[in-house]
């Protein structure tokens, strides 16, 4: 109240600032009373008007040891308060923090019902048996239901770092490059991923990938939370919001909540895709088994094991080439995935050479696995080295009889 409350709604005072009253009595807990300011040495003139204060009594509000806000009174009177006043405010003060301690256990409350509502409705799309993707899409939307934000994303870890599995109201592209281009920013995460508990970002720290991708000011809010079964860490969850100061203890508190039952969803539902993968392979496998069983043509027993492929390993087109020792050719057998004009460009035998990618399968005689640019022409595979598709070598003994090439 008084002539400034105006211009202080949104203020953000950080507290770790060496100068200024209000700072330094956050940090010691202690009562300042400063008669003169112009004699006060951790006085600092405030940005907003008015400007002619000239005393100033800062209270902490402090609750179980802890200080959970303060009570700052400014005059343009010098000499204003007397050591009554002090007593009399610090007596207020212990009010307050009480006043204080009690609103947030109400809000705290209220948020902890509005999470169990949010997970049940995730529980609700798990027991649906819903895949991976959509059960992180649905935990980012219940989080938007209880916390305000801007732009929220789920990290996962995998293969020794994290990647971004799901994200709301921002790019996937350009969110997960704005992590790898900016090491500040990929060091914000790991440090988030080996943390035991939620971390809010300083007004003062680097941005972290969610505020770069959407360009806000050094003074946005940002939090995250790590997902862990146990002591296994599963990846972040990360929170952000344009304007300052909107994630402070108990957002913190909600989302460690949130975040601890959101794992245990995610893990389950990891599980769940992973025993429908083995049963798809399974079931393909029998086919494949079955086919060379029941099957006296070699060319319906490929024919069969090509349209496999896609439910074995979920390849888009595959094609397998015969190798025939005499000729010194690869002669296309079976095919998959293709349309005419494509398909015709795989019907001709193949010199040594004049595909790379299965000379090195069976000069190897293993697998090689790569990646293939996106949205490229199957013809353009004659042209690339082993280092841009995947192609398996089929073998007996130490002679490469089939080789599959997939994309």
């Amino acid at each position: 109240s008084g002539r400034r409350s105006k211009h202080l709604q949104g203020l953000v005072l950080p507290l770790d600032e060496s100068q200024g009253i209000i700072p330094w009595t956050a940090r010691n807990g202690q009562t300042v009373l400063a008669n003169d300011v112009t004699q006060e040495p951790r006085y600092r003139p405030s940005p907003l008007p008015p400007k002619d204060i000239r005393a100033e009594l800062c209270v902490p509000l402090i609750f179980d040891e802890k200080v959970v806000g303060l009570l700052d009174i400014q005059t343009d009177r010098a000499n204003a308060f007397t050591e009554d006043d002090r007593l009399i405010f610090e007596a207020v003060a212990d009010v307050i923090a009480a006043a204080i301690h009690n609103a947030d256990l109400y809000r705290t409350e209220q948020w902890r019902r509005r999470v169990a509502d949010s997970l049940r409705e995730v529980a609700g799309l798990l027991s649906d048996n819903v895949g991976l993707d959509q059960s992180l899409q649905a935990i980012l939307a219940e989080l938007g239901n209880t916390l305000p934000i801007d732009i929220s994303a789920i990290w996962l870890l995998g293969d020794g770092d994290i990647y971004l599995a799901a994200c709301s109201n921002c790019d996937l592209d350009k969110l997960e490059r704005a992590r790898r281009e900016n090491p500040e920013a990929s060091a914000a995460m790991l440090s988030a991923l080996l943390s035991t508990e939620p971390i809010i970002r300083k007004p003062g720290d680097p941005l972290w990938p969610a505020g770069i991708a959407a360009h806000f000011d050094a003074r946005s809010s940002s939090i995250a939370a790590p997902l862990r079964i146990g002591d296994q860490p599963l990846g972040i969850i990360t929170l952000a919001h344009h304007t300052a100061g909107r994630y402070g203890h108990e957002a913190r508190n909600m989302l460690s909540t949130f975040a601890s039952y959101a794992a245990v969803a995610i893990e389950n539902t990891r599980l769940y895709d992973q025993a429908q993968e083995q049963a798809y392979a399974s079931a393909a496998l029998l086919q494949v088994a079955q086919a060379v069983v029941s099957l006296n043509d070699l060319n319906e027993i490929l024919d069969a094991i090509v349209r496999i492929l896609p439910i074995l390993v979920g390849v888009h087109r595959a094609v397998l080439y015969l190798y025939d020792s005499e000729r010194d050719r690869y002669l296309p057998a079976q095919a998959y995935g293709f349309d005419e004009a494509d398909e015709a460009t795989f019907q001709r035998a193949l010199a040594p050479g004049e595909f790379l990618l299965l000379d090195a399968a069976c000069e190897s005689n293993r697998s090689i696995a790569r990646t293939l640019e996106a949205d490229a022409a199957p013809e353009t595979w004659f042209h690339l080295p082993p280092h841009a598709d995947t192609s398996t070598s089929l073998s007996t003994g130490d002679e490469a009889g089939s080789v599959t090439s997939g994309e």
